[in-house]
């Protein structure tokens, strides 16, 4: 009995010296940051949509043309290039290149699962090629992430060729990575941030030129509803926990 008392009191003195930032152990494989979102008079507001933003604390907003053109080489090779411009905020182009006629199958995949959710096949002579994406953030089945695109050249002479590189998205006109639910809670999954990974950065004015960008566990979240104004987080993930983070939302035109 003696035991038991010491045990509680001991969890008694331990809750009594947490700050409003508790950090809780949960299974392994499935942490994030989790939270209430409430507005300035202490009500929890529903229905906000998160968007991940990676390391960057505001968006990467480069928008493309269809009829944008890069600069080429006279000679080409079978070679799949960086897609531009890297991370993806509503569009981008896929480049590649052929020495001789061939069949070209372009496949996009989710990085977590590996499903595919586009192809494009078709028979090209030897040439550049800019594969014009304009959906790919403003699509509300994906989300801000990291995703996969492979290039299977076959050519007519019977050589094969294959290289696969990684794309991101990071937009807020396509699908949250997370909700609140009615009660103001929110969690978004660390898994989906991708911490380790490293980004290609590639812009539209010099897209031969590869910057890499190490995706840190110091993340931002972009907090967005309508009637409320927009509010950006800056939260470190911590492997195997869930981070508490509360979030208050101003309403606009409030004085």
């Amino acid at each position: 009995m003696k035991k038991l008392l010491l045990i509680l009191s001991l969890g008694l003195i331990i809750c009594l010296g947490c700050d409003d930032e508790l950090i809780t152990p949960i299974i392994e494989n499935n942490y994030g940051v989790y939270g209430t979102i409430i507005d300035t008079s202490g009500k929890p507001v529903s229905n906000v949509s998160i968007f991940y933003l990676f390391n960057y604390s505001e968006l990467p907003n480069i928008n493309l043309k269809p009829n944008y053109i890069f600069s080429t080489d006279s000679l080409f090779e079978n070679k799949l290039f960086q897609n531009i411009p890297n991370p993806v905020y509503e569009d981008t182009y896929i480049r590649f290149s052929l020495d001789s006629r061939s069949v070209v199958e372009l496949k996009l995949k989710y990085k977590l699962d590996g499903k595919t959710f586009y192809t494009y096949k078709d028979t090209l002579p030897y040439g550049m090629y800019q594969h014009y994406l304009d959906t790919l953030g403003r699509n509300t089945e994906l989300k801000n992430g990291i995703y996969k695109y492979q290039l299977k050249i076959k050519s007519l002479d019977g050589f094969d060729f294959f290289d696969e590189k990684e794309l991101v998205i990071v937009s807020v006109n396509n699908k949250p990575n997370s909700f609140s639910n009615d009660r103001g809670e929110y969690f978004f999954n660390g898994s989906e941030a991708f911490v380790g990974d490293t980004i290609n950065v590639c812009s539209i004015y010099y897209p031969d030129d590869i910057y890499k960008y190490p995706i840190e566990d110091e993340i931002y979240l972009l907090f967005r509803k309508d009637g409320y104004l927009s509010k950006t987080i800056k939260v470190k993930l911590y492997p195997g926990i869930r981070f508490t983070q509360d979030v208050v939302l101003e309403k606009e035109g409030k004085q």
